[in-house]
């Protein structure tokens, strides 16, 4: 799934690369799942 930049960190993110790098593993929180769609969550902020 892929998880939305304004889930990504409490602040405004302009650069995701300025808060994750390339093939940086995190945990994410699975919020809702239906037939189309994966709602994540970042549970740290």
């Amino acid at each position: 799934g892929l998880l939305h930049i304004s889930k990504i960190a409490k602040q405004r993110v302009r650069n995701v690369s300025d808060v994750l790098s390339i093939d940086q593993k995190i945990d994410v929180k699975v919020l809702n799942v239906t037939k189309d769609r994966i709602e994540l969550s970042n549970p740290l902020i």
